[in-house]
């Protein structure tokens, strides 16, 4: 079996569809599946994604010219030819046009999507309708998601199968916390109040530090893990007096040893499809506070491993990190909660199963 992989572009191997991919590719590659990878624009990463697997670079920055179908359709010949039996389309650009190129290949059609649909359109989604006739199966990480594609681009619940986001080890017992406070000179009675999200809007710091800010105490920090635009909250960080206790890390390789360092785990994003980050704190046994959106309450269960909140509530978002901060049987009990919820179905060994099982059916 030989499988394409075709993205917009690799942003970093640490974001949450990127990662997944990676071990995805480690998992099939092991079961000898032949993976590559196709991009429609190179980034700083594609030099270090040739050392997983052959990576090619299509040079397309404006999707729809003649120029960049061509391209798409001459790279499905080619791929035909080189007996690849399938095409799994990741991310969004090339969702739009790409289907109908490929089957003029006879190649089968696999398109993911991974998030809430905040980038459907007015002008792309009668496209994206479009293109589903020329899409064999729709591979979504969650019941949210599954609905928000179905409800929005006309497919059937059964031209969809969900595989929910895989772990490589369920278990981080064996990773040791990064100190926080040492490593950004805090007290040692600081709290920590993390999170690990991209610098974009859509994942919405300014709720978090709106809602700590609201506390009574001042050694109650917010350490950001992720790559993205940080100078954005600067404006309100000042008008709010928190210049010292909101601290933007960027993107880390070894985010499990920050998570590990957090008393309290947030995400406080206006969408969010099944979230990586949300596994990344239960398995480190860490409470969790997460909006009320999407495939969140697929993860999140009150009072079990943490709470949910309504979007953008930040009076209550910052009444639960008081809660959680000030009880530490109920601190215990969470941490518990959030490390009992990682069961099997995220493993990695389901994860690369049901990826097989769903490629060998459109054989």
């Amino acid at each position: 079996m030989k499988i394409m992989f075709f993205l917009d572009e690799f942003v970093s191997p640490h974001s949450g569809a990127e990662s997944q991919l990676l071990k995805l590719i480690d998992g099939l590659k092991a079961r000898n599946v032949t993976c590559e990878i196709t991009v429609l624009r190179p980034t700083d990463y594609v030099d270090e994604l040739k050392k997983v697997c052959p990576v090619h670079v299509l040079n397309c920055y404006k999707l729809l010219s003649a120029k960049s179908l061509w391209r798409i359709y001459k790279a499905g010949k080619l791929w035909r030819s080189k007996n690849f039996n399938m095409v799994h389309i990741l991310l969004n650009d090339c969702s739009i046009f790409a289907p109908f190129l490929l089957k003029l290949s006879r190649l089968k059609v696999i398109v993911s999507r991974l998030d809430m649909g905040f980038w459907y359109s007015s002008k792309n989604l009668p496209l994206l309708r479009f293109s589903r006739r020329f899409v064999d199966k729709v591979l979504t990480n969650g019941e949210a998601v599954r609905n928000i594609v179905c409800q929005n681009e006309g497919y059937s619940k059964s031209d969809c199968t969900i595989i929910y986001n895989g772990l490589l080890n369920t278990d981080a017992s064996h990773i040791a916390p990064l100190n926080i406070k040492t490593k950004l000179g805090l007290s040692s009675q600081s709290k920590i109040v993390g999170i690990v999200a991209s610098v974009y809007p859509i994942k919405r710091h300014q709720d978090l530090i709106n809602a700590v800010s609201q506390l009574e105490s001042n050694d109650v920090h917010i350490v950001a893990v992720g790559r993205g635009n940080e100078g954005q909250h600067d404006a309100l960080i000042s008008k709010l007096g928190m210049n010292n206790r909101v601290h933007f890390v960027g993107g880390q390789s070894n985010v499990l040893e920050w998570v590990k360092g957090f008393d309290i785990a947030c995400l406080c994003s206006e969408s969010e499809g099944f979230s990586n980050a949300l596994l990344e704190y239960m398995m480190c046994g860490i409470p969790v506070l997460a909006s009320d959106v999407g495939g969140n309450p697929e993860l999140v269960k009150n009072d079990i491993n943490g709470y949910l909140y309504p979007l953008g509530d930040c009076k209550q978002l910052s009444t639960r990190i008081k809660q959680i901060l000030s009880n530490q049987d109920l601190q215990n009990k969470l941490r518990q909660g959030s490390l009992n919820s990682v069961d099997e179905r995220f493993s990695f060994e389901i994860f690369v199963e049901r990826h097989t099982e769903l490629y060998s059916s459109l054989l």
